[in-house]
């Protein structure tokens, strides 16, 4: 949410396959650094990230973050929504 100063932000937790997910979807101005952390900052206005951070109880936590203009973003949430739903626990 830090990537969308001043911009708004939703967090909803859920569990899908015996792990916790944490959902973010933020809205706003993307502070975009397409050189990495110590180049220049890009302000991308209109933008939106869909972000899940998955806890699995043994395989530590997987990070999935998308991000681009609102509307592409906003036809792209239900698809996102999907593959978190997909997910299937595997016990090695």
């Amino acid at each position: 949410a830090g990537q969308f100063p001043g911009g708004t932000h939703d967090i909803e937790v859920s569990e899908v396959a015996n792990c916790k997910i944490h959902q973010l979807s933020a809205k706003g101005t993307f502070q975009d650094r397409p050189k990495g952390p110590f180049g220049p900052t890009v302000d991308r206005e209109q933008y939106r990230m869909l972000a899940a951070i998955i806890e699995t109880p043994d395989h530590g936590n997987f990070f999935v973050k998308a991000y681009g203009p609102q509307d592409l973003m906003d036809r792209a949430e239900p698809a996102f929504a999907a593959m978190l739903q997909s997910l299937q626990h595997v016990n090695e």
